[in-house]
């Protein structure tokens, strides 16, 4: 955020634009988990009582437990990977825009809104 100095971006903010962000990703990424599921479920060993969703949270941990677990989904679905990294990258560079739009009409946020530097942006 060094970038525009005018501009305080708040924490709540930056959280709440992480969780969009993380709410694309699976929007873009829960097919290929289901998927990837019923692959591996015959690997992995649930218990009988367990419901869909106890199955589902069991194998998303033991799936991406460690870092190299997400290294190894993603090598195993590149096409997914390349989605939700230019899915990242769009968002932040919205983002980007958002701040810099911001900077460039500062007078009329001044005039017209009575916005005083440095614009708070808040969750």
């Amino acid at each position: 955020m060094n970038e525009f100095p005018e501009i305080n971006v708040q924490e709540q903010a930056i959280t709440e634009f992480v969780g969009e962000i993380i709410n694309r990703f699976m929007d873009i990424s829960l097919r290929t988990f289901v998927y990837d599921l019923h692959e591996k479920k015959e690997m992995m060993s649930f218990p009988e009582t367990a419901d869909e969703k106890v199955r589902f949270q069991e194998f998303l941990v033991g799936r991406f437990y460690k870092k190299s677990d997400v290294i190894e989904f993603f090598c195993d679905y590149p096409v997914l990977a390349r989605l939700c990294a230019e899915t990242i990258e769009f968002q932040l560079e919205n983002f980007r825009e958002l701040l810099q739009a911001i900077v460039e009409s500062k007078e009329e946020l001044a005039q017209i809104f009575q916005v005083v530097l440095p614009v708070e942006v808040k969750g």
